[in-house]
């Protein structure tokens, strides 16, 4: 079921790129969708030669830091959203901090400071 919900969302989120193109050419988007190596996949975003220009997820917390602090060391930038499933796991958030629903996090929120990145 969650697995579901998670392409059903990232379908919605490219067909709405996709149809923002108005030139054909530029709507040539592939889209692929994994199951595992998220932070792999962000980082190919910053490497000219991979074919990948953009990564759109819906994943965990710990993954998004990860791929904001891959970025910060390769120049590439990323814009996250906090998904919550219901009222009683925002409140939670709140308790942590997390204040609005709708904020946009950069890469410098999700990794600020002096930031090193090493995966294996």
């Amino acid at each position: 079921m969650i697995r579901e919900t998670q392409e059903s969302d990232l379908e919605e989120v490219f067909n709405l790129i996709h149809s923002s193109f108005s030139n054909k050419a530029e709507s040539d988007l592939v889209k692929q969708l994994i199951s595992d190596g998220d932070v792999s996949a962000v980082i190919s975003t910053s490497i000219d030669d991979s074919g990948i220009d953009m990564y759109m997820g819906v994943g965990g917390s710990p993954e998004g830091v990860l791929g904001a602090a891959a970025l910060r060391c390769l120049g590439g930038k990323i814009y996250s959203k906090l998904v919550f499933n219901d009222d009683e796991v925002f409140e939670r958030a709140q308790t942590m901090g997390i204040k609005d629903k709708n904020t946009i996090y950069t890469t410098n929120d999700l990794a600020s400071g002096d930031v090193m990145f090493s995966a294996t």
